[in-house]
């Protein structure tokens, strides 16, 4: 197999990888250094400083991270830092950007990969089933419940969810990645305690996403049931179900495949509203926090962050078509 056009494909994907982060990179700076209010005063933090040593080591602090000279100069400095790892540190805590991030990425990724498989899957499922059914009752629900996932807004899905199996039910916890009593080792009540604090959330982005997959993979499947192979197949006496898996279900997923790697990258922005409803520290939760603490390095490095799992998740579904589908190269 020749894989020559991996070389250019890579070489074009890092280029764009790379005006586009400094391009994003440049918005959010500018945007969040308009922000008509800043850390400097102790009501900023809602009371959270209560010493006026305390006070002024936070003012200091932040004119070292915010020198007044000009905006461009800032922002060679602070790219200069991202480029070697540096994120500043936390006006509210003094811990390292990095260091927060690495602690909350792995709950967001637990969260955001999970839901996604999980809605991937179902959608697939349902997608091809409901196109062999089309036409029928049973298209026509699944359509409409599908379609009616898909609207819902996920803050709304979080909340009944919340409601309904936590604080009516007592089914399940209500915040936190696990519980305070069992200690954060490889053990089997430790998984159990994340994968019971992580089933709501997971639920949540999966009800709201699973509609999507369904509706796309029908219309795929559509397009690809009215291909002359697959008329030939069917004619030739081939089985349906081979026909469906290996005509129709084959051809029919590519499409599915690439948006799910572009899916992972865009979900880590919509899980802020599941981690905000369900207390989830995941680095949606952090998002939430420093913006009520006006906390610039933490608001930034998120975004950062965000603005990199979007461009990597690109890059790697221009990849992944190219590998799957050899008439993309």
């Amino acid at each position: 197999m020749n894989y020559r056009w991996l070389g250019s494909a890579l070489g074009l994907g890092l280029l764009r990888l790379a005006v586009t982060f400094l391009i994003s990179v440049l918005i959010t700076f500018v945007l969040v250094r308009l922000l008509p209010f800043s850390p400097i005063s102790a009501a900023d933090f809602g009371g959270a400083l209560t010493s006026s040593a305390a006070a002024q080591a936070r003012i200091d602090y932040y004119y070292s991270l915010l020198p007044s000279g000009p905006l461009y100069a800032q922002f060679l400095n602070f790219l200069w830092a991202i480029l070697h790892g540096n994120l500043g540190h936390s006006i509210q805590t003094n811990q390292p950007v990095a260091q927060l991030i690495e602690q909350s990425l792995p709950w967001t990724l637990l969260l955001v990969v999970t839901s996604t498989l999980l809605s991937f899957g179902i959608g697939t499922f349902l997608g091809i089933l409901l196109a062999y059914r089309r036409g029928s009752k049973a298209d026509t629900v699944g359509t409409t419940l599908s379609t009616v996932a898909y609207s819902l807004p996920v803050y709304v899905v979080g909340i009944a969810l919340l409601l309904a199996l936590s604080y009516s039910g007592h089914y399940f916890p209500t915040a936190g990645a696990y519980s305070v009593d069992v200690a954060p080792v490889a053990s089997l009540s430790f998984v159990g305690s994340v994968l019971d604090h992580a089933a709501l959330p997971i639920l949540a982005l999966t009800i709201v996403s699973f509609g999507s997959w369904t509706l796309s993979m029908r219309a795929n499947a559509l397009g690809v049931m009215g291909q002359d192979y697959v008329w030939a197949a069917e004619a030739r006496g081939i089985p349906g179900y081979r026909v469906a898996l290996r005509y129709v279900g084959r051809n029919a997923i590519l499409p599915q495949f690439t948006y799910l790697v572009i899916a992972i990258g865009f979900s880590f922005a919509g899980s802020v509203f599941v981690e905000e409803i369900f207390t989830y520290p995941g680095i949606g939760y952090q998002l939430i926090t420093a913006i009520d603490y006006n906390d610039f390095p933490v608001i930034m490095g998120v975004f950062v962050t965000y603005v990199l799992s979007i461009l990597i998740a690109l890059i790697a579904a221009d990849f992944a078509y190219g590998l799957i589908d050899p008439r993309a190269r």
